[in-house]
C-alpha cells in the first residue's frame, strides 16, 4: 500500500500486466485480476479526469455492451440476455476505465506478461507431447491424443483460444527477437508455432502464416535485409509450418476435411462429425432464423432456443444434440440483433482497423485482423475467454495510443496519420 501511495503509476502498469497474464488461465483468477485493476484505477482517479474523457469515443467503444443492454427491450426475455449482458459488461468496464486512467501504459511489460504465461501453457503441452511419444508408438490414436481438444484441455482451454492468444503472443516475441536477438526467442517461437499448428485450429493457423509472414518481413526489411534474403527466411518459415501439418495424419486430414468430407470420415473416425459439412448446418439454420426477424433479430435470451427449433425442424441431428451455436460472430449477432447488430459489430471493428491503419500501428491491427478472421468461422465474442481477451486488448492498443499524443488534450485524436509504420507504440 506505501508502495501504491509512493508510485501509483507503475503499480497500475503491473496491474494491467497481470490481468493480461491471467487471461489464459481460469476465468476467477482473470476476474479478481480486473477487479483489482480497476481498484487501483478508481484510487488514482480524480475527477478532473471524468470531465477530458471523450464521451463520443466512449460510447462507439462501448457500443457492443449498449448492443445488449437493447437486447433487454425484446418482450420474451429469459435469464439468457441477463448472463450474456454479464459477459459483455467488460465492454462498458474497460473503456471507461481506460479512458479515466490519461496515462499511457507500457504495453512492453503488459504483452511479455501475456506472452510469458502463454509460452509456459505451450511448455507443458509440449512436454505432454514428448513423454506421450516416448510412451507408445505414432499411431493415429497417439497423435489424435496430443492433438487438437485433447492437447488444448491439458492447460484447460479451448484450442480455439489457445491458439488466437499464441498468434498474439508469438507476433510479441517476433519483435521481442529483433529488439534483442537471442536464441531462446527462437526456441520459444519454435515451441509456440508447433503447438499452435498440433491445436488444429485451421482459421487461425492460416491467420498465424499470413500475419507472421508480414511481421518478419516488416522487421527484415527494418534491418534492412536484401529482398532475396527476406523471401528465404519467410520461405524457411513456411516450410517449417507447412512440414509439422503434413507430418501429422491428424492435421493432415483435418485441413483435407474442409474440401473432403469422406475422405475424412474414412481415415479419421474421430472427425467424422466435424468440418465444413456442421458448418453449413449451422451458418444454414442461422440464415434462416435472419431472414424471418431481419431487422431487429430475436434477442439474446432467445438467441440458443431458436437455433434448437431450427436444428430440429431441419433435422440436424448432431447441432441439436449438442446445442452448437452459430460459429460464426457476424451470424451471432444478425440473429441476436438483426441487420441493425451486424451493422453496429461491423462499424465497431471498422472503426479500430480505420484508427490503427491510419497511425500506422502494425500489431494493433495484426490483432484486429486475426479478430475479425476468426470471426468467419467461430462465434469468439460469445464466452469469456474470447470476450475478455479483446476487449482487453482493443481497448488497450487503441486507448494507450489516445493517450500517448502530445497535443494539449492528453486524449486527442489527431487527423493526421504517422509517417512511418511502428510495430507496437511505445
Amino acid at each position: 500500500m506505501i508502495q501504491f501511495l509512493k508510485n501509483p503509476d507503475t503499480v497500475i502498469n503491473y496491474l494491467f500486466a497481470i490481468v493480461a497474464f491471467t487471461i489464459p488461465l481460469p476465468m476467477l483468477i482473470n476476474n479478481i485480476a480486473i477487479i483489482f485493476l480497476i481498484l487501483g484505477i478508481c484510487i488514482v482517479l480524480k475527477s478532473n479526469n471524468i470531465k477530458k474523457i471523450r464521451w463520443n469515443y466512449f460510447f462507439i467503444l462501448s457500443s457492443i455492451f449498449f448492443l445488449q443492454i437493447l437486447g433487454l427491450l425484446y418482450p420474451d426475455l429469459n435469464s439468457n440476455s441477463y448472463k450474456y449482458i454479464e459477459r459483455n459488461l467488460v465492454f462498458f468496464l474497460m473503456p471507461f476505465f481506460f479512458l479515466s486512467y490519461q496515462k499511457k501504459v507500457n504495453l512492453r511489460i503488459v504483452l511479455l506478461a501475456f506472452s510469458i504465461c502463454v509460452s509456459i501453457l505451450c511448455f507443458i503441452c509440449f512436454t505432454n507431447i514428448v513423454v506421450a511419444l516416448l510412451k507408445h508408438n505414432s499411431s493415429n490414436n497417439i497423435l489424435w491424443n496430443i492433438t487438437n481438444k485433447n492437447l488444448a484441455e491439458k492447460v484447460g482451454l479451448e484450442p480455439i483460444y489457445f491458439s488466437i492468444y499464441i498468434l498474439l503472443s508469438n507476433l510479441y516475441l517476433i519483435s521481442k527477437y529483433f529488439k534483442n536477438k537471442t536464441k531462446n526467442h527462437i526456441l520459444i517461437l519454435v515451441v509456440n508455432s508447433i503447438i499452435l499448428i498440433l491445436l488444429g485450429s485451421r482459421n487461425i493457423t492460416v491467420s498465424y502464416v499470413f500475419l507472421t509472414a508480414i511481421a518478419l518481413a516488416f522487421f527484415l526489411n527494418k534491418n534492412k535485409l536484401p529482398f532475396r534474403n527476406i523471401f528465404l527466411i519467410i520461405g524457411a518459415f513456411l516450410l517449417f509450418i507447412f512440414s509439422i501439418a503434413y507430418l501429422n495424419p491428424v492435421i493432415k486430414w483435418r485441413y483435407i476435411s474442409v474440401f473432403n468430407t469422406t475422405s475424412l470420415e474414412k481415415n479419421m473416425p474421430h472427425y467424422s462429425e466435424k468440418g465444413a459439412r456442421l458448418r453449413k448446418q449451422l451458418w444454414t439454420s442461422a440464415i434462416e432464423i435472419v431472414s424471418k426477424n431481419p431487422i431487429l433479430g430475436v434477442g439474446t435470451g432467445n438467441y440458443t432456443d431458436e437455433l434448437k427449433r431450427t436444428y430440429l425442424k431441419n433435422k440436424y441431428r448432431i447441432p441439436f444434440r449438442k446445442e452448437l451455436i452459430t460459429h460464426n460472430q457476424y451470424l451471432t449477432y444478425a440473429v441476436m440483433f438483426g441487420y441493425v447488430g451486424l451493422l453496429v459489430f461491423v462499424v465497431y471493428m471498422a472503426f479500430f482497423i480505420k484508427y490503427f491503419y491510419k497511425n500506422k500501428l502494425l500489431l494493433p491491427l495484426l490483432f484486429l485482423i486475426s479478430i475479425i478472421c476468426i470471426c468467419v468461422t467461430e462465434s469468439f465474442l460469445y464466452v469469456n475467454k474470447g470476450i475478455v481477451f479483446f476487449a482487453f486488448f482493443s481497448n488497450l492498443f487503441l486507448i494507450n495510443h489516445f493517450h500517448g499524443k502530445k497535443t494539449k488534450s492528453p486524449i486527442h485524436i489527431s487527423t493526421s496519420s504517422s509517417s512511418t509504420w511502428r510495430f507496437i507504440d511505445e
